[in-house]
């Protein structure tokens, strides 16, 4: 199929193009935290950077239980379903972590469980975005990755400048805000199989 008939049909797949823009504010939200945790680290809990460095091996593993549990829920308790599990949980942990300020051990459990909740749900756009342009699986998949990196480079200006100017704080409450009302799009927006 040509690039242009593949555009063609996924514009004819109202549910493919909502999980597009899914997957793009997944993204930025998430850069929104992750570009300004490690300075929030430091500057509320002193962190150095062989310590922030060990924390992001951790995440590491996080990330991996995030795949792990991806493999197991999605087919098990269907795309959607897994889908709106995490996003209500990442959402949750974005208002979640600011608020830990006090305490370097549950600030850092908090960040771990958000490492696992995005990575599930980063991972379980997957199985369902291949499946609404069944046509033009390939391009979809691309656009999805090319959705992300643009929700990518926002998120990381935004976030930036938005701590900047009013603290890592600020950064939770928008991207739990922006991941909210990204969450009730999909789950209205977004039909299995069309």
């Amino acid at each position: 199929m040509a690039l242009g008939a593949s555009f063609a049909a996924i514009a004819g797949h109202p549910s493919a193009l909502v999980m597009l823009l899914t997957a793009l504010m997944l993204v930025l939200t998430a850069e929104m935290i992750v570009i300004a945790y490690a300075a929030w680290m430091e500057q509320v809990f002193g962190a150095t950077v062989q310590t922030l460095g060990s924390i992001a091996a951790t995440f590491a593993v996080a990330d991996i239980v995030g795949e792990v549990l991806s493999m197991w829920g999605v087919d098990r308790f269907g795309k959607k379903r897994a889908l709106l599990v995490g996003f209500i949980g990442t959402t949750a942990l974005y208002f979640v972590i600011p608020l830990l300020g006090a305490s370097f051990l549950l600030a850092l459990a908090a960040l771990f469980l958000y490492y696992v909740c995005f990575e599930f749900t980063v991972v379980s756009i997957f199985p369902l975005i291949s499946e609404l342009a069944p046509e033009a699986r390939g391009t979809i998949i691309s656009l999805a990755i090319l959705a992300e990196n643009v929700g990518r480079m926002a998120g990381a200006v935004g976030g930036a400048w938005l701590f900047g100017a009013a603290g890592f704080g600020a950064n939770g409450i928008a991207a739990g805000l922006i991941l909210a009302v990204t969450t009730v799009v999909f789950w209205r927006g977004v039909q299995e199989g069309g």
